[in-house]
């Protein structure tokens, strides 16, 4: 009977670290979600930062970064790049604002940082990206 009830207990106590366990993990993608949701409605914003993150959502920096990783499978800051050059493409297809604006609009204080974040995730500059769009456009 001892041997039963021992089995029994030990049985018992992994179901009840795996409940926890699938708890966090729930709790996790919904903060995650929030967190994601925050960035996708602020991405413009220049101060955006794990920081910022951070105290909004009264968590570690270190721990909104590891979770997001965790979470998504990329950090934060490759997250928001492509985020803002995503939005950058379609204010340089959709529109004739200028490049430098569009830098300022989707979250950067210097064009050169925008420009080299640009080449970086398409390969080329902005500038060649429009030009392009447009020749693509009348062909």
């Amino acid at each position: 009977m001892d041997d039963i009830r021992k089995i029994l207990l030990e049985r018992l106590s992994t179901v009840a670290e795996l409940w926890k366990q699938l708890r966090e993990t729930k709790n996790h993608r919904l903060l995650i979600h929030d967190v994601k949701a925050y960035i996708d409605a602020h991405y413009a914003n220049a101060d955006l930062s794990l920081q910022m993150l951070a105290e909004q959502f009264s968590l570690s920096k270190n721990y909104v970064s590891r979770l997001f990783k965790e979470e998504t499978g990329e950090n934060f800051i490759d997250y928001l790049t492509a985020l803002r050059i995503f939005h950058s493409k379609q204010l340089l297809e959709e529109t004739g604002t200028s490049i430098q604006d569009i830098a300022g609009l989707v979250g950067y204080e210097h064009y050169f940082s925008f420009n080299r974040a640009f080449k970086k995730l398409t390969g080329f500059p902005p500038s060649d990206f429009r030009k392009k769009r447009f020749t693509d456009k009348i062909l």
